[in-house]
């Protein structure tokens, strides 16, 4: 039987509606920046292209973290940038258990990363979106998009992130 969380979204928008910036910045081309170039510049963490990490997430049946961000002007995105990945307990279950993609907003995206994006009516806003290891989205308990105000609580991080992992783990044992 298939679980509830398999096959279906769990998404982070870091906004109900815009982001600060506003999301005017709409290119084509690649998007992917390293994290040293970023407000999270000291965050210890491997970040790869949306590419890449979908093919290591198939090889190594790890789950991926999809950020889309701004690098200035969203108090969200540095929100989530200084408290959240540098969290040392977050930081390391992310760094040891996820493959992350940061997907920078105001740069040029591929066509990927635009369609992953408007796969989930991101309108160049903040989001974030964690994929098992299939690609496919990973939905919360309740099946709902996940929206919150300005801050996200490490200790709610950590327990969503246990259970993201355990839906790849069933996405894992389904599909062999």
């Amino acid at each position: 039987m298939r679980s509830r969380f398999i096959a279906a979204a769990v998404l982070i928008p870091l906004a109900l509606g815009a982001c600060a910036t506003g999301g005017q910045n709409r290119r084509s081309g690649t998007a992917h920046m390293r994290i040293e170039d970023s407000v999270a510049s000291n965050i210890p963490l491997d970040w790869y292209t949306l590419e890449d990490a979908v093919r290591l997430a198939r090889e190594q049946k790890k789950p991926i973290i999809v950020d889309f961000y701004f690098p200035e002007g969203c108090s969200r995105c540095e929100g989530l940038a200084t408290k959240m990945y540098t969290d040392p307990e977050v930081a390391d279950i992310i760094k040891n258990k996820f493959l992350l993609v940061r997907i920078n907003l105001n740069e040029n995206m591929t066509k990927e990363e635009i369609a992953l994006g408007r796969r989930f009516d991101y309108n160049y806003n903040c989001l974030m979106i964690f994929l098992d290891y299939r690609g496919e989205v990973i939905q919360d308990l309740s099946g709902n998009r996940m929206c919150f105000p300005d801050y996200i609580d490490p200790a709610w991080m950590k327990k969503y992130l246990a259970r993201a992992l355990e839906a790849n783990a069933e996405a894992v044992k389904e599909g062999g």
